[in-house]
């Protein structure tokens, strides 16, 4: 179809974007004193229906009669085409290839839209762009409450488990205080690995000066007892025998140390006072 200027293959190409479509109405080409069948140019207007465009992209596809196929991908940039208002368009067709060149030998052509940037583009990227910067602020306020959470459940934790410890401490301490303490009269006391153990030390007690001492250290290295601090608390375990009893300490660097001591050397809580 032969058009203004001589041009000729009408094109009427219609394109679907995300936001509404774009109409080419033009020609692919224009006499050229080079080309009896002229030469490719896109020439025409680009309508849109929706949206108000300020970039697009549009890939022109050619077909030609030897069975060659030219793309041409062509950007409107810094534009601000209107929905319904039409813009010009000329853009001349370079040949890629040089055996096929830029006659208009034409059987077919094609429009498709690339890309773009609409104004109904923008105003989504930029509600995406908050939607996803509330997304990550809810996100890490969601992480934050959860530390939170998590940090307290941790304090209340190791606040309870610190009160059971005082608690089960008091309570001990109050079971300790309620029982007899062990007074020997002196700044440590014996505790006899068995009875006659208990008895000897007894007995040692009534030496004089070096043969005392002399027969404690004898009964110690010889692992008949120890000694441990005086006044600590003792638990009487079994029964009285010979006027001597196993105990077992229930405080002080001693606890829990077991030997037989005089009947006498065990004060009730009642009788703790002591002279020395």
């Amino acid at each position: 179809m032969i058009a203004q200027e001589g041009r000729t293959h009408h094109v009427d190409a219609e394109m679907e974007t995300r936001d509404g479509k774009l109409h080419f109405d033009g020609y692919l080409c224009r006499p050229s004193p080079l080309w009896k069948t002229g030469a490719l140019e896109i020439y025409g207007t680009l309508t849109g229906d929706a949206a108000t465009w300020r970039r697009a992209t549009i890939q022109a596809t050619v077909s030609r009669a030897d069975g060659s196929t030219m793309e041409q991908a062509f950007t409107l940039g810094d534009v601000r085409l209107q929905p319904w208002k039409s813009m010009h368009i000329s853009i001349p067709v370079m040949s890629d290839d040089s055996a096929h060149p830029t006659d208009c030998n034409i059987v077919s052509s094609s429009f498709k839209f690339l890309r773009g940037i609409s104004e109904a583009s923008i105003a989504r990227e930029a509600a995406e762009d908050t939607e996803r910067e509330k997304r990550l602020y809810e996100e890490d306020l969601a992480l934050k409450q959860a530390e939170e959470a998590a940090r307290q459940r941790d304090i209340k934790v190791k606040a309870l488990a610190a009160k059971k410890k005082a608690d089960a401490a008091a309570q001990e301490a109050a079971r300790v205080a309620k029982l007899p303490r062990l007074v020997s009269g002196r700044a440590h006391a014996f505790l006899g690995s068995d009875r006659k153990c208990a008895e000897q030390f007894q007995q040692a007690l009534t030496m004089d000066g070096l043969e005392r001492r002399k027969r404690i250290a004898d009964l110690l290295s010889y692992d008949c007892g120890i000694l441990v601090d005086d006044m600590v608390h003792v638990s009487p375990i079994g029964l009285l025998v010979s006027g001597y009893r196993l105990v077992s300490v229930e405080d002080g660097n001693d606890r829990f140390k077991r030997g037989w001591v005089p009947e006498s050397w065990i004060h009730s809580p009642t009788n703790q006072t002591v002279t020395r």
